[in-house]
């Protein structure tokens, strides 16, 4: 395991990813069978003399040391959590098992709830002389994936279901039109489907998804709404029927739709340059999970921990240095038993390559394979970095334990998303400023300076670094303010007390009494009757700007006879609202400020 990540290998949900995750599982299950990591993670403990053992030979696990300590423990805890609970179901299931049949459902839940690869519970079964019902257990995952794909939106379309011996010319690569031929031509549930022999458009596949554009032949212009292969032909699905069709093939043009392919393509090879850059940034570890290309933004999934601000800054102003630089993009068709050695070309483990392979190169001389970005892709490209124009990273965060997702846009929705950005932090900005302008006037010294903004405004760091300058000096005053007015409310709470406790008369001396004021008051106010010493019950109420605050305070000699928390309860819905507390004292509020008089007429009623 150790070696996998010093390789670059993480623990994921699938390929190698999940091989190394399930013999990490399975490790852990045994450890704990022999006692061990019950009160922590025990395997990182291992790392020491591994490293000493094998870091002259392998010098890679000693530089990795960190990573991989650091990765065998998150994996561990997330397994740990879970790992008793799955261990007793499995133990209820063995105890009434009759046969040697285990469920293939608890086999199920087992991995679905809690994360037993379906090979551990195999292997558990074995030991106890049982064999896991397969049968049961795929019916159950196949359903799992049925639901869990119900509601995805895709363009895979039903052409999926097609068969065809069209073999389709792709020539997208150098032209946005082609003289093409529809070979087939289908209806299926009210929609359109033509089979043809060459194509411009790109079928969805690789992350990238399908060209639109348009049909014509005659004076009929039909729309292509998604492109789908199917073996080697492809499924163009169409807006309409093809009103000349009679069953032999006819000659069309099919158009790209030209300008939602740029922004394809400045999206992928933007998420080249973002791969380039998290590789110069977090390190060569990271490997992509997954991908989407759109015309409006990509997607991309990768191991690693969580970016720090400053990676994801540093990830984004790469990217943004390679667009400025206006560098080449190349492709080339080579043979992959010339490539599939070569590091420094990403290919992707459990891909399934043909003997002939497209390396799409950024950077270097045309033919040499030099590029510093090189990526095994069967995607549409720009020919220019340079035409990506503006690339921003507006999300990053995790998917899955150990996989992270980027989500960035380019070139016209980069702008859009930075516009719209600013003015949000703008509007946030001015909230800001009031709160701090009335805050500096309840202090008396309107003389404070506010924060200025320093850097381009039109940069949505310069608007972040404003918004934080502005929220810290609000933050700051406001505490300031919060002190004054507490210790003003407690001067204040002394003074009015003095005379309501004298006042108060009766069996049980009472206090009925509203202010107005803040909710410090309020504390102060029953702060003070405890402080006094008053023997009796205070109802009190504090009437703020948009809030009745309600307090009640019972000295301990009458609380069996009244609960402040069951007056508060009582009370409180008076005033449309609620509260509660302990025997002695409880708070409360509520939004009627018309109902305090009533509110206050009910505590008399109920106190007598």
């Amino acid at each position: 395991m150790s070696f996998a990540i010093a390789d670059g290998i993480r623990p994921g949900n699938a390929g190698r990813n999940y091989v190394l995750r399930r013999i990490l599982r399975r490790a852990v299950k045994f450890g704990r069978s022999l006692g061990l990591g019950k009160d922590g993670p025990f395997l990182n403990s291992l790392i020491p003399t591994l490293v000493f053992e094998f870091g002259d030979i392998f010098p890679e696990i000693s530089t990795k040391k960190d990573t991989i300590i650091e990765l065998l423990n998150s994996e561990e805890l997330l397994f740990g959590q879970t790992i008793d609970r799955g261990m007793k179901l499995f133990e209820t299931e063995q105890g009434r098992t009759e046969g040697d049949i285990f469920s293939g459902k608890t086999a199920f839940d087992l991995e679905s709830t809690y994360g037993f690869p379906i090979d551990l519970t195999e292997l558990m079964a074995s030991e106890c002389g049982l064999r896991v019902d397969m049968k049961d257990y795929s019916n159950r995952f196949e359903e799992h994936q049925k639901i869990s794909k119900g509601n995805a939106q895709s363009e895979v379309i039903a052409a999926l279901d097609f068969k065809s011996d069209v073999e389709t010319e792709f020539t997208g690569f150098d032209e946005d039109e082609s003289a093409a031929r529809v070979i087939e031509f289908i209806q299926r549930d009210g929609e359109y489907y033509a089979i043809v022999d060459k194509c411009p458009l790109y079928a969805e596949k690789g992350g990238q998804v399908s060209d639109h554009g348009q049909l014509v032949i005659g004076d009929e212009n039909i729309l292509i709404l998604a492109v789908t292969q199917v073996s080697g032909a492809f499924c163009l699905r169409i807006e309409e029927p093809i009103s000349s069709w009679e069953g032999d093939p006819v000659d069309v043009m099919l158009k790209v739709d030209s300008k939602r392919r740029r922004m394809i393509e400045i999206h992928h090879t933007a998420t080249h340059l973002m791969h380039w850059a998290l590789h110069e940034v977090v390190g060569p570890e990271v490997s992509q999970q997954g991908s989407l290309v759109d015309n409006g933004r990509l997607r991309f999934d990768f191991n690693s921990e969580a970016l720090q601000p400053d990676q994801i800054s540093s990830v984004e102003k790469l990217v943004n240095e390679k667009v400025l630089a206006n560098d080449p993009v190349f492709w080339e068709e080579v043979k992959h038993s010339d490539v599939k050695e070569r590091k420094d070309i990403m290919q992707f483990f459990g891909d399934k390559y043909g003997d002939m392979v497209r390396v799409v190169q950024i950077g270097g001389s045309e033919t040499n394979l030099d590029g510093y970005s090189m990526e095994l892709c069967g995607g549409t490209h720009l020919s220019n970095t340079g035409d990506i124009g503006l690339f921003k990273i507006k999300s990053e965060g995790a998917i899955s334990a150990g996989v992270r997702r980027i989500e960035a846009v380019c070139s016209i929705a980069a702008q859009q998303f930075v516009e719209e950005r600013i003015a949000a932090l703008k509007e946030e900005s001015h909230e800001l400023r009031q709160k701090l302008e009335l805050a500096f006037k309840s202090l008396g010294d309107e003389s404070q300076g506010l924060p200025s903004m320093t850097g381009n405004d039109e940069e949505i760091e310069t608007w972040i670094l404003f918004r934080d300058s502005l929220k810290d000096a609000y933050i700051n005053a406001d505490k300031t303010l919060k002190k004054r007015q507490s210790a003003n409310a407690a001067a204040e709470a002394d003074t009015m007390l003095s005379g309501l406790i004298s006042n108060a008369q009766g069996e049980v001396p009472l206090i009925v009494h509203s202010f107005e004021g803040t909710p410090a008051l309020l504390q102060e106010l029953l702060n003070g009757l405890k402080k006094k010493q008053f023997s009796g019950i205070g109802v009190l109420t504090v009437i703020g700007s948009d809030k009745v605050h309600l307090g009640v305070s019972v000295s301990s000699e009458f609380t069996n006879s009244f609960h402040a928390g069951d007056l508060i309860s009582k009370l409180a819905p008076i005033i449309g609202g609620k509260g509660g507390g302990k025997p002695e004292m409880a708070r409360g509020a509520g939004n009627d400020v018309a109902a305090v008089e009533s509110m206050m007429s009910e505590a008399r009623a109920i106190i007598k």
